[in-house]
């Protein structure tokens, strides 16, 4: 039976309604559903998030007092009465969810906006229940400035909700007459009115705190993004660099034809090549490979490609001239790095070709009145590896139509999708299937096969590949 003391304890309410114990928890569901649906609408509010932000200027404040004190209203209004007249709403629950959140004045306001409409509704306990959830928005919001504008947590939330009703009930004892009418009102309705309203401030709570962690990822993102789009624009300097260290214009020799590239695997590689008068009757090329890959190998590539430059104008003989290089490459070579290369002398006039081969994939002659191959084969270890090393030169004369091939093991050490290698027999096929294209044909024909080869594999190594072609 409902007595009067309950009807007139929310006098007015067309919204609240009567329910027995046995569905009070499905009325909670439903509560609870809303106080979701609701927070996750708020939170997503832009007017929310600029707050979050730090825009907390008074009219940034409007709509969030507005809508928590909307809140407010509507948790009178949807209030249940039980089978013993006890009446339980989440009025406070507005309030606390707004000082929580946004902060003092926010609680105020929203707390104000409830609390007045609810003393304006009238009855007996009008002024306690209305200073009850002022004070319930005015305490979330000194928690939010206490934890410097930082959510409390799940845990400490749902606490406060319980302790701010329990708040609430003591107030009520405090200011209701009759006390005992009153006594009544708290033993009966205060704990499920402490559960409902614990209970809807936890699913905000979780809400809030799952849109925190979001929020963060996003910003994580973001800084990842820009760090990302920071070295992407670094590496994109550092490929203009490095591409400044390699020869701007393959050089024009009279009766010979000369095609050179590199593509390296990442941004930047250790693979080089370089072209370089030595007189008026003789050029020197090379291909080198530096261990490793990115940008240490790149650091060491214009390292090892200047000394060897050097090293060639000082010294006439190719093997000479890379055992001085070796010497003063080790000096620098700490970090265990190394560097494999091919060191040729082109004498124009005698068609005489000297080369030097310290480690490096052997380069080979391709024959056109033959068909044979002569390899460029290794005379000693890598460059900067050992302190001393001990090199040889090799001669070969050149005759019209035979093709030079100098190449890093990027091209022949290419893997399909099978994991079968690229390997020095195609390369060979290819050069006598197009001894009759020009170098440069021939140098993008092997491009091309390698590519088709590989399919969707990522590039194994950096590409070098040098093609010289008597005419």
């Amino acid at each position: 039976m409902i007595t009067p003391l309950f009807r007139n304890e929310e006098s007015g309410l067309s919204m609240v309604h009567d329910i027995s114990y046995s569905g009070l928890l499905v009325d909670l569901a439903e509560k609870i559903f809303v106080v979701a649906t609701l927070s996750y609408l708020v939170m997503h509010s832009r007017h929310i998030s600029g707050i979050w932000e730090g825009r907390k200027k008074t009219r940034n404040l409007i709509f969030p007092i507005l809508l928590f004190g909307a809140f407010s209203i509507f948790g009178t209004y949807s209030g249940a009465i039980l089978p013993n007249g006890s009446i339980v709403n989440i009025r406070d629950l507005g309030p606390m969810m707004g000082g929580l959140l946004c902060g003092p004045l926010v609680g105020v306001g929203a707390g104000v906006l409830g609390g007045v409409h609810r003393l304006l509704m009238g009855g007996e306990n009008a002024l306690p229940l209305c200073l009850a959830t002022i004070l319930a928005g005015l305490f979330a919001g000194l928690l939010h400035r206490w934890k410097k504008g930082r959510f409390i947590g799940v845990f400490r939330a749902t606490f406060f909700a319980a302790a701010m009703e329990e708040i609430h009930i003591g107030i009520l004892l405090l200011m209701a007459r009759p006390f005992s009418k009153a006594l009544d009102i708290a033993l009966l309705a205060g704990p499920p009115l402490i559960v409902i309203n614990a209970l809807g401030m936890m699913v905000f709570s979780l809400i809030v705190r799952n849109i925190i962690r979001d929020r963060k990822t996003e910003e994580e993102k973001s800084l990842l993004n820009s760090e990302l789009k920071r070295k992407n624009h670094d590496m994109e300097i550092a490929r203009e660099i490095q591409k400044s260290f390699l020869p701007k214009e393959i050089p024009e020799l009279e009766g010979y034809e000369m095609a050179a590239t590199t593509r390296p695997a990442r941004e930047v590689g250790g693979d080089f090549y370089d072209f370089f008068p030595l007189s008026n009757t003789a050029s020197g090329f090379l291909v080198a490979d530096v261990s490793g890959k990115g940008i240490p190998a790149a650091l060491f590539m214009a390292l090892s490609k200047i000394l060897v430059r050097v090293c060639t104008s000082v010294e006439s003989r190719p093997f000479a001239a890379i055992q001085l290089a070796n010497e003063e490459i080790c000096q620098y070579a700490d970090s265990g790095m190394f560097v494999s290369l091919v060191y040729c002398i082109l004498f124009h006039r005698e068609r005489r070709l000297v080369y030097c081969n310290a480690g490096h994939n052997p380069g080979f002659l391709f024959r056109a009145e033959s068909g044979e191959i002569t390899w460029l084969r290794s005379s000693g270890p890598f460059v900067g590896l050992l302190e001393e090393i001990r090199l040889s030169d090799g001669s070969e004369i050149l005759h019209p139509g035979d093709i030079l091939v100098l190449y890093t093991d990027g091209v022949t050490e290419a893997h399909n999708m099978e994991g079968e290698m690229f390997g020095e027999k195609r390369l060979i096929s290819l050069i006598r299937e197009g001894g009759n294209l020009s170098a440069w044909e021939i140098k993008e024909r092997i491009l091309g096969e390698v590519e088709t080869f590989t399919g969707d594999q990522p590039a194994f190594d950096d590409i070098t590949l040098l093609v010289m072609k008597l005419i």
